[in-house]
């Protein structure tokens, strides 16, 4: 049994050091003590701006509000539902957590996005400001091992204006489809993911005669921005991707601290057993199209 605290899940940390930047897939190994988790035992209260050490230099603050916004009625239990998978060491005898993703989204989320990325746009422009926004996230989420090199007014920016609530109650490839909707710098490669109901035909038509299909391994060899995987994700808990672009790896895995835990953090091997034989390489769109 892997020992993991429900309440600080920050704590759990791949076994593996480094991860290619193209791909994904992790172990776990003992927890690492959590900064942000021993700050709010001792001072009962979460680090505040006016605090000496700021809240966004600690590795992983925003999963911890991410974890809190679990006990919103619209918001779908899928990291609750990872605790406790990992706290019991096995596969739980329920079903995953339906997470229903929404082919019209809120566009006043797109209007925030843009606004985060024209913050950082002063400081790197084009392409490299998605990418140090993306960075931001998987800093902020506890995935990434160093913090993005930012200005600390940037920082506080960002921190006071990031509100990943309003893509939680309606689900959707927010960041993705913002960049698709993009022209010149901030989409160079012309990026232009599969429409969401296209891709939740393919994944039924693929996955929806399995009885248990929970321990069947999904591969997207071009992942894009995870679309695939997180449609997926209603069946599998085994989700594995790769791509050319090393950013849009990192929304992927942006995209899977929002909707799909086991994409950030994946179960451990042993946890399948032998329903772990099967597998399925899923069709996807092309990171890049000429």
């Amino acid at each position: 049994m892997v020992p993991v605290d429900v309440g600080n899940s920050l704590a759990v940390k791949p076994a593996v050091e480094e991860l290619p930047t193209n791909s994904f897939a992790a172990e776990y190994s003992e927890p690492a003590e959590c900064e942000w988790s021993c700050f709010l035992r001792r001072h009962g209260r979460v680090p505040m701006i006016q605090d000496e050490k700021k809240p966004w230099q600690y590795r992983g603050w925003l999963l911890y509000y991410r974890l809190l916004l679990e006990e919103h009625p619209a918001i779908c239990g899928r990291w609750d539902y990872w605790c406790r998978t990992m706290t019991a060491g096995r596969l739980l005898d329920e079903p995953i957590p339906q997470m229903g993703f929404s082919e019209s989204a809120d566009r006043a989320v797109f209007k925030a996005i843009e606004q985060w990325v024209r913050l950082i746009d002063r400081h790197c422009s084009g392409w490299a400001a998605v990418d140090k926004l993306l960075d931001w996230f998987l800093w902020s989420f506890g995935h990434s091992r160093e913090a993005p090199q930012l200005p600390e007014q940037l920082n506080e920016s960002l921190y006071q204006q990031v509100n990943v609530g309003p893509m939680l109650v309606a689900p959707h490839d927010y960041i993705g489809e913002w960049i698709a909707m993009q022209k010149g710098n901030w989409n160079p490669n012309a990026f232009y993911p599969t429409p969401h109901s296209v891709v939740e035909c393919m994944v039924r038509v693929t996955m929806q005669e399995e009885d248990d299909a929970r321990a069947k391994t999904v591969m997207d060899p071009c992942v894009g921005s995870g679309r695939m995987l997180m449609h997926a994700s209603n069946y599998s808990l085994r989700l594995y991707g790769s791509d050319i672009d090393p950013t849009l790896v990192k929304l992927t895995y942006v995209n899977g601290a929002l909707y799909v835990p086991w994409i950030l953090r994946p179960f451990p091997d042993r946890f399948f057993g032998a329903l772990g034989q099967n597998s399925q390489a899923m069709g996807a769109e092309p990171a890049r199209r000429a």
